[in-house]
């Protein structure tokens, strides 16, 4: 990975130039920094396996799950409380904790399947 310091019209530049690209540039959400990342096996998205299908589709399901979950007031209550407890406990095992609440919930969903 590089980083990379781009003129002023390609500074919000994001993803793969084209599709036979093997190198795609990705931001830093936090500090804005650009990166460009080789990537060693690309995926070829023009024909998915029936295992890459069956593993997206998991992907989406448990992702409309959590907005389900988290539409609820009474529920994402109950997950916020857990998510806080998540931050503190990762604080003290000096663990980076998941970014935001929805990817927590996500995390605690998803492997059950």
């Amino acid at each position: 990975m590089a980083r990379i310091t781009p003129s002023s019209p390609f500074s919000s530049v994001t993803g793969k130039f084209t599709r036979t690209d093997s190198i795609y540039t990705r931001a830093n959400k936090h500090t804005g920094q650009l990166y460009g990342v080789r990537m060693e096996n690309p995926n070829r998205v023009d024909n998915p396996t029936e295992a890459q299908q069956q593993a997206q589709s998991r992907f989406r399901d448990t992702w409309h799950e959590v907005d389900a979950l988290l539409s609820d007031t009474v529920q994402r209550a109950d997950y916020e409380r857990l998510f806080r407890e998540h931050i503190a406990q990762s604080r003290k095992r000096h663990k980076r904790p998941c970014s935001s609440l929805r990817t927590f919930v996500f995390r605690l969903l998803f492997p059950k399947k």
